[in-house]
């Protein structure tokens, strides 16, 4: 695990299925510089995780219980402006692409896309986090 100050982006993973969560935060793990610094099974835990940890960027399924993602999405925009939203779905849709920014998002990566998509859309995510871009 890096130290605190080798990492430069915090972020949240939401899904519902612990198996999703487990394989995302795996896979984020390869980048040194990223650290999961919280996870949640539904909506509602998303928005609270964001609220209190203040992440760099949050990994947000669409499906989740109690809030869906794109309430959650808005809601996270509210509580924590700064935090960019990158949507994760099953459903890779134009549509839900399209429904993910309104809600909000800075991204959408499909679950079906390969794993350097879920990494490339977190890394862009991040520089312009710390570019301060779209604050």
């Amino acid at each position: 695990m890096p130290t605190s100050a080798e990492v430069s982006t915090r972020i949240v993973v939401a899904d519902d299925a612990a198996m999703v969560r487990a394989g995302v935060r795996d896979l984020l793990a390869s980048n040194a510089a990223w650290e999961v610094c919280g996870e949640a099974c539904d909506g509602r835990e998303a928005v609270e995780k964001v609220r209190n940890l203040k992440p760099d960027v949050i990994v947000l399924d669409v499906r989740i219980p109690v809030m869906n993602g794109f309430a959650a999405a808005r809601k996270i925009r509210e509580v924590s402006p700064a935090t960019k939203i990158l949507i994760f779905s099953m459903d890779d849709r134009e549509d839900i692409s399209d429904m993910a920014q309104q809600a909000g998002a800075d991204a959408f990566v499909s679950k079906g896309d390969s794993p350097s998509c879920l990494l490339n859309a977190v890394k862009r995510l991040a520089e312009m986090k710390r570019s301060g871009e779209g604050s």
